[in-house]
């Protein structure tokens, strides 16, 4: 078992990154994380379904999941230029940010 003071994030090299896009990978890697191994396979053994405020959650984590799994495959979450492409890109990624801390307290199993 990984130590929790150790965070490996899979969508970051191990060269320089500035910290706005590091907050990024790092939420998303904890959420690809919680998906992954807790989340698919815990789902025999918890109710997601049991009201309609965890069937909400569960949608909203499975968006946000979708939502990376493709906005990684672009790669702007490199960027370092200011064009008016990349503002709001990181727009969006602000907003997908502020979605995750929304269900942060739905992440435990």
């Amino acid at each position: 078992m990984q130590p929790a003071n150790v965070l490996q994030i899979k969508t970051l090299n191990e060269g320089w990154c500035d910290k706005d896009h590091i907050i990024l990978h790092a939420c998303f890697q904890l959420l690809t994380d919680f998906v992954e191994r807790e989340m698919l396979p815990m789902d025999k053994h918890l109710d997601w379904n049991g009201t309609e405020e965890t069937k909400k959650a569960r949608k909203e984590i499975e968006e946000l999941y979708a939502w990376w799994q493709e906005w990684k495959k672009t790669d702007r979450g490199h960027k370092t230029t200011s064009s008016d492409e990349d503002v709001a890109d990181h727009l969006k990624e602000n907003e997908m940010l502020k979605r995750v801390i929304d269900v942060r307290m739905y992440m435990w199993t």
